[in-house]
């Protein structure tokens, strides 16, 4: 094998963010052996990816990183949920915890985190662009931001004590596409779409693509630490609004967090999937270290995310739905061959071989 090649696990094999990047890092020729692992099965086999349906708690992923010479670990393995559950906190901010340790034990050089700039919270004294030293605050009423909160600080804490593995945490403002399920995306898909009375801050949109292109820059790029990824061109919520067509319902803060809580509560569509000082107070972050250290410059805008989130949901709307009622696979087979044996008796009926032979 060679040498220069990068070995590369990534955890969340089967989920969006790391089948993509899997798909992705197979095209790859800088990087030679490729695994994968995750709790559930990918939604099609991989080309040459190796794949175990394994949790990341597993005593044996330092060993698997030990055997394979793995050198860059991808840790995608996160779900985003508001609602506290002992299941996501172990996947989330435990497993984080089993996949550091794994890697340090086993001396891997890299490990790639994926984060997001909510972390820094929206309030009214935010500076107009966040930078990476900002101090993370608590989100007491978001256990999903918390986690990621206390994710990152253990990351820091492990930095200051630990060469190996050298930690990139990749932070993305509100990520937005036509295939990734976002906060983002969710807030904007809703039929009406909330905003709190009086307050317009303004947003930062990065494109499902590029923050793919972002991570895969990540492995080749040796930059230690938080980097804050972002489309150029913060947009006030108003004029994402205004691109989109979007029917708004402007509403006091105080009754846009009942209904949230009202609608987690009984199992409805939650129209507000972010906390509501997200649609007060500013967390436009800085990228100063997107640019010059991780050398990356994103392909899309803000605006232009945010046009070609809207153009792909009006286009969605005049697609055909999936039957609700579907057919068996090996029934529809059986099908086809009953009419292709059928078509064969009725062809053979219609031209019958001429009988006998040649006259003497």
């Amino acid at each position: 094998m060679n040498p220069l090649k990068r070995n590369v696990l990534v955890t969340g094999a089967a989920h969006y963010w790391g089948y993509r990047l899997a798909r992705e890092l197979e095209k790859d020729p800088e990087v030679g052996t490729l695994l994968g692992i995750d709790i559930i099965k990918p939604p099609k086999p991989f080309k040459r990816l190796v794949f175990f349906e394994v949790t990341p708690r597993h005593p044996r992923i330092a060993a698997l990183l030990e055997a394979a010479k793995v050198d860059t670990v991808f840790h995608l393995l996160f779900e985003e949920s508001r609602d506290y559950s002992e299941r996501v906190f172990e996947l989330n901010y435990t497993g984080a915890m089993d996949v550091l340790g794994a890697a340090t034990a086993a001396a891997t050089p890299r490990l790639i985190f994926m984060s997001a700039t909510r972390i820094y919270g929206a309030r009214a004294s935010n500076p107009a662009f966040l930078p990476e030293e900002t101090e993370l605050p608590a989100h007491p009423g978001d256990p999903h931001l918390q986690q990621r909160v206390d994710i990152e600080k253990a990351l820091e804490r492990h930095a200051m004590k630990s060469p190996l593995p050298k930690i990139t945490t990749l932070r993305f403002a509100g990520i937005l596409g036509p295939t990734a399920k976002t906060p983002m995306g969710a807030y904007l898909s809703a039929d009406l779409t909330p905003a709190v009375l009086g307050f317009d801050p303004m947003f930062q949109l990065v494109h499902e693509d590029d923050a793919l292109a972002a991570l895969v820059c990540a492995m080749r790029k040796d930059v230690a630490g938080p980097v804050n990824v972002a489309g150029p061109g913060p947009l006030p919520l108003s004029q994402i609004l205004r691109i989109g067509g979007r029917n708004t319902v402007p509403m006091a803060a105080p009754m846009l967090r009942l209904g949230g809580a009202a609608a987690r509560m009984t199992g409805a569509a939650d129209t507000l999937p972010m906390d509501v000082s997200f649609l007060k107070y500013p967390h436009v972050a800085e990228t100063r270290r997107m640019r010059e250290d991780l050398e990356f410059i994103p392909r899309y805008s803000s605006k232009d995310t945010a046009r070609l989130f809207f153009e792909h949901l009006r286009v969605k709307k005049y697609k055909p739905k999936e039957p609700v009622i579907k057919s068996d696979p090996d029934s529809a087979r059986r099908m086809a061959s009953y009419i292709a044996e059928r078509l064969r008796e009725e062809n053979g009926a219609a031209n019958p071989r001429e009988e006998g032979g040649h006259a003497g």
